[in-house]
């Protein structure tokens, strides 16, 4: 498992990892002096103590979060249930999307909803489609698309996979 492919195909890992980012940018960015302006040598103000404050909080709850994450979607590609499922919705919005899943899982039917990032494997995804998953035993709602974060030999619609796929002499595609 590659944490840039996590990070770029899952949605909830690449918010918890940009937000803190994004926020000590913003406290850099915002307080170059850190109130060092005339007649205010060596003093910090509220306001720079406040977005101090506010990028350790953001901190303190997004790593460990992005963090779980991680261990989370490594434990289901080490130890989780493989079932086959069916796409039953596909939402994208702006970057971010979700892919709705059905599944049988001793007996019962099993939904779950997987948050992700728009990228051209889960554009490929679709309504319908029979897809791999693997599943939490102990909290079946908690799944995981294989498929999003390491190879599977799946073809996705614009990669490079070596393979030829145009038409052999008689026209046949292979």
């Amino acid at each position: 498992m590659k944490i840039a492919r996590v990070v770029w195909q899952d949605h909830a890992a690449l918010v918890t990892l940009v937000f803190p980012i994004v926020t000590w940018a913003i406290v850099g960015l915002t307080l170059p002096g850190w109130g060092a302006q005339a007649g205010d040598r060596g003093r910090t103000g509220t306001v720079e103590l406040a977005l101090v404050g506010a990028a350790l909080l953001v901190t303190a709850v997004c790593i460990p979060w992005f963090l779980g994450r991680l261990r989370t979607i490594r434990r289901l590609l080490e130890s989780g249930r493989a079932i086959e499922a069916t796409v039953t919705r596909v939402a994208f919005w702006r970057d971010r999307g979700r892919i709705d899943v059905e599944y049988d899982l001793d007996g019962r039917l099993g939904r779950a909803r997987i948050a992700v990032h728009r990228t051209r494997r889960t554009k490929a995804i679709h309504a319908g489609q029979r897809v791999p998953l693997l599943v939490d035993p102990e909290k079946p709602t908690r799944a995981i698309l294989p498929q999003l974060f390491v190879d599977l030999d799946l073809p996705v619609p614009g990669e490079v996979t070596g393979e030829s796929h145009a038409p052999n002499a008689r026209g046949d595609a292979p």
